[in-house]
């Protein structure tokens, strides 16, 4: 700030003072204004702007910047319902001089008083380059602040081009000089920095616009924190996908253990995405399932059987209980028809008894495949060793070769038991993944990290070491007496079509496997081998 009468014993033009009015000065002609030389002089006025366009609409009222009503084409340092007071002896009034051969011009406002209120009062100077610098950081434009007795936040600061349009705004409302300040204002900014984010879209999240702001704060007194923002559109399309581990009844929707229920997480609606029984499975389980995008459905059954074969079925004769089937579908729903393919052999790969039953399933977006198993099951690690994981842990394969032929590396890929889940009902049971965190469900019963819940919720394990929270309870979507066989999240398929509901009091006939205890190992998590010894009789 230039005080002008101390300085250079330049005084306050005398007599000038009042509302509502506006002035010129010959020497403040040919200045450059957004890009163009305003060959008239610019229209000094007592609110706080100084304007190349029309004094016209209500200057008196401060305006957002940029905004097409009138005035425009503006200097705003401190633009709000002001007045001047002019008084010699204390040099109150307005100052304009210019410097270095006309090259900078300077207008002082010494006590310039809010309207009405001889209480609101501070010194102002805008501070102009008649020729604009092209070079970033050369700045153009000054507005400096001393004396500043103002206990509230009104006011406009910022420069406005003459149609309205383009603006920089530095306050509107919300901002309040302080003694020291200097705005500076550059035509040319600085080259744009280009920050980029990725978005974990949480599985439950319903359809809105997400905003990511990212603020910058110069450590600078008088400074005001900069923002910049992008959208990001979440669909509404997610839907949770579940087989049960017995048949019932939800939302007034039959189903049976073989088949795969979608719930849309914005509606609250169940509709039937895969019916088992119409492509060979109505006398097996469903236990382990993900369901992929384009909708090709990946599945492990409870146990090993022979295929009931309807009419224009493609697949395998048999589905065994260790194996990764991937069914692709012609058409999904109430009327499911397509075809089986064998993806992952776990007999090639170590999997290749009872305990060793896959009851847990998640591709990942790698290619790799997250299971869990019946009971303990011992595969090969990456070195050969033996590799040892309980019915409470998750191992991760990553594959060379699938299908026929399926080889590949072991890992353990989560430790329930250090996790917490240490009893035979908090058995994995469901798995989905989405990047490090981890979706699960359980047996049945489970307190974990102060949580308790049972077979129908969903739990999720957010980070390494693993803090578990509920990320949804069963019973709020009407799975209250209801286990999770397998589950997954996406959006709903397109070739699923139109769901009907069954009439709960409609026959339907229970199959051999729509028993609960079809999945389950005894209490000490061991597989039971049922062997008869018949005595050997000799004549």
């Amino acid at each position: 700030y230039v005080d002008l009468a101390t300085r250079y014993g330049y005084t306050a033009v005398p007599g000038l003072a009042g509302d509502t009015i506006s002035w010129s000065y010959s020497e403040q002609a040919g200045t450059d204004f957004y890009g163009v030389t305003q060959n008239n002089s610019p229209l000094l006025t007592d609110d706080g702007i100084v304007l190349f366009a029309e004094y016209g609409g209500t200057p008196h009222l401060n305006q957002k910047l940029p905004d097409a009503n009138q005035p425009n084409g503006l200097y705003a340092a401190y633009w709000r319902d002001m007045e001047i007071v002019y008084d010699a002896a204390a040099n109150r009034g307005v100052t304009a001089v210019t410097f270095g051969n006309n090259q900078l011009w300077l207008v002082e406002f010494d006590d310039l008083q809010a309207y009405n209120n001889p209480t609101t009062t501070l010194d102002m100077e805008i501070m102009v380059w008649r020729a604009s610098n092209p070079t970033a950081g050369s700045y153009d434009l000054y507005y400096a602040f001393d004396n500043v007795h103002v206990a509230d936040t009104v006011g406009t600061i910022g420069v406005e081009d003459p149609t309205g349009t383009v603006a920089t705004q530095f306050a509107y409302n919300d901002f309040t000089p302080t003694d020291g300040l200097v705005i500076c204002l550059d035509y040319v900014g600085p080259t744009p920095t280009v920050l980029r984010f990725d978005a974990v879209v949480d599985a439950f999240a319903a359809a809105q616009d997400v905003v990511n702001v990212v603020s910058h704060q110069t450590d600078n007194p008088g400074s005001k924190t900069a923002t910049a923002e992008a959208a990001l559109h979440i669909e509404s399309s997610a839907h949770l996908f579940i087989s049960a581990s017995t048949s019932g009844t939800v939302d007034n929707l039959r189903y049976r253990d073989e088949d795969i229920l979608a719930y849309n997480l914005a509606t609250g609606r169940w509709s039937m995405l895969f019916d088992g029984s119409d492509v060979g499975l109505g006398s097996n389980d469903i236990n382990a399932l993900h369901v992929a995008d384009n909708g090709t459905i990946y599945l492990s059954v409870a146990s090993t059987s022979r295929m009931y074969r309807p009419p224009g079925y493609v697949g395998p004769g048999t589905l065994y209980n260790t194996n990764i089937y991937a069914f692709v579908p012609t058409t999904l729903g109430w009327e499911t028809a397509g075809t089986f393919e064998l993806i992952f052999d776990g007999s090639d790969v170590g999997l290749d008894r009872n305990t060793e039953n896959i009851d847990a399933l998640a591709l990942g977006e790698d290619g790799s495949i997250v299971i869990s198993t019946l009971g303990t099951a011992t595969v090969r690690g990456h070195n050969g060793a033996p590799l040892w994981a309980k019915d409470q842990d998750l191992l991760l394969f990553t594959p060379t070769t699938l299908g026929e032929e399926t080889t590949g590396s072991w890992q353990l890929r989560f430790d329930g038991t250090a996790a917490g889940l240490r009893e035979p009902d908090e058995d994995i049971w469901g798995v989905w993944l989405n990047q490090d965190a981890l979706y699960l469900t359980t047996r049945g019963d489970f307190v974990v990290d102060g949580l308790r819940g049972g077979g129908g919720d969903i739990l999720l394990c957010d980070a390494a070491p693993c803090a578990f929270t509920k990320a949804l309870e069963g019973s709020a979507i009407g799975l209250a007496h209801e286990r999770i066989d397998g589950f997954s999240f996406g959006p709903l398929p397109a070739l699923v079509t139109a769901a009907r509901a069954v009439p709960s009091n409609e026959e339907m006939t229970d199959e051999a496997n729509d028993e609960i205890g079809d999945d389950l190992l005894d209490d000490n998590d061991s597989a039971l081998e049922i062997r008869s010894y018949l005595p050997l009789v000799v004549h």
